[in-house]
């Protein structure tokens, strides 16, 4: 289930958020919508909410034998289950990410209730058959398809999620029955495996944070602890303010750029970091200085800064703005590892990280930059051995051995690592960095 979900959903959410589908998201959801109605409300199992339809796929039959589950005929619900499952799988691929809260947890749940119920049902009917389990009562069954319907609900939820503990919890709580700890947690830690080993350790979650491009910075990625911040910005070109600026010249920065926000430095040749304004509170302080002046000839003052000290100074400056800059900034100096750069993004949840080197500013890292970094880090070792087969293959004659060992391919990554231009682009990468 976690397969198809995740490997069908995440081409048709790319082509939604790329294509020309994504144009019309309010069209979209009415087709499928209608889509919806059309397939499901002559099953009695999907007709109604589905949490009712939950309730009732749990119910062991013992104490309310009046639900639909109880009363068919096997072969009804062999159709019935099997339709609603096949139904709910795709609407799940279709609707996942679109334009409406569609959901996971519940469809999820519901998909692996009418699986493990339908699996219930098989055995139960089997057990009376051909008597599978002789150690059974002939009064009374041991197998309950609602115990089944549980099993397979978590089973379902935790591939797709990657939940574990947490999941077992809840649904401990839903069906207040601890006897079944034990099949919850067995299910729930083989669907966990199972997926990791289809998919990899990402959950659909995930893929959809990168579909949509979202700065998420995944804490299983670790950065090298040789990098230095200097890597993240070199030959970064800087979009700085002065604390004092003319309105014109901070227009022509909004207009020429599409930066979230501006560093503020003392002046263009000292680069003295003073603060940091976004570009909603900048054009907040141009609005307030049109206001005020409508000559714009009085510069916008930010910060104060020693060449203020000059009485003249004062009586040539405009409105003060110092309400709209932030004088607390996250920065590090360019010596700082990238390891403890991206702890402070991850800790401390900030945009950006402001780079200097003597107090003054060098650059800026944004948490997109962080994780473009991260994402090339995880690129080197698959290019290091890209680089060396291609090496040994070109290196191959007809007096060279016919079989390369493996270790002497490793050990052709490991000493051409530093000579090999670095796949890092405009970050760079250490020479002896280990992958």
């Amino acid at each position: 289930y976690q397969r198809r979900v995740h490997g069908l959903n995440r081409p048709w959410s790319g082509w939604r958020q790329n294509g020309r589908r994504g144009r019309w998201p309010i069209t979209e959801v009415v087709v499928v919508t209608l889509v919806h109605c059309v397939l499901q409300w002559w099953n009695p199992i999907t007709e109604g909410d589905m949490t009712v339809a939950l309730r009732m796929l749990f119910n062991q039959c013992m104490t309310n034998q009046n639900t639909y589950v109880c009363t068919a005929s096997n072969s009804e619900l062999y159709v019935s289950l099997g339709y609603a499952a096949v139904v709910k799988l795709i609407l799940v691929i279709l609707t996942f990410g679109m334009a409406v809260p569609a959901g996971l947890f519940i469809p999820s749940m519901f998909i692996g209730a009418c699986l493990g119920r339908l699996l219930g049902i098989v055995l139960e009917a089997a057990q009376h058959d051909f008597n599978l389990f002789p150690e059974c009562q002939v009064s009374r069954s041991c197998i309950a398809p609602g115990m089944y319907a549980v099993v397979g609900a978590a089973a379902a939820l935790g591939g797709v999620t990657r939940m574990t503990v947490s999941l077992v919890v809840i649904m401990l709580e839903l069906t207040q029955g601890l006897d079944f700890v034990v099949p919850l947690i067995l299910a729930v830690l083989v669907s966990k495996w199972t997926a990791d080993a289809l998919s990899g350790d990402h959950s659909v979650y995930e893929a959809h944070i990168e579909i949509k491009q979202l700065p998420f910075l995944d804490p299983k990625t670790e950065p090298p602890m040789e990098d230095s911040a200097a890597r993240l910005v070199e030959g970064q070109h800087l979009h700085v303010l002065p604390a004092r600026v003319l309105p014109h010249d901070a227009a022509r920065l909004l207009q020429s750029t599409e930066c979230a926000g501006f560093p503020v430095v003392d002046s263009i040749e000292q680069m003295h970091l003073v603060g940091y304004v976004t570009r909603e509170n900048l054009e907040r302080a141009l609005a307030l200085a049109w206001a005020e002046d409508s000559s714009q000839t009085l510069p916008l003052v930010f910060a104060e800064t020693p060449d203020d000290d000059d009485w003249a100074s004062h009586l040539s400056a405009g409105p003060e703005l110092s309400r709209y800059l932030e004088p607390v900034v996250l920065q590090v100096g360019d010596h700082c590892g990238t390891f403890h750069v991206i702890s402070l993004f991850r800790a401390l949840g900030g945009r950006c990280c402001m780079v200097t080197r003597g107090g003054r500013l060098v650059g800026i890292v944004t948490r997109k930059d962080a994780i473009r970094y991260l994402r090339d880090v995880q690129l080197r070792p698959a290019q290091s051995m890209t680089r060396a087969l291609s090496a040994s293959s070109l290196q191959s004659g007809p007096d060279s051995p016919a079989d390369l060992r493996f270790t002497d391919v490793l050990r052709k990554s490991g000493s051409s690592r530093g000579d090999a231009t670095s796949p890092l682009g405009s970050y760079g990468a250490s020479s002896n960095s280990e992958d």
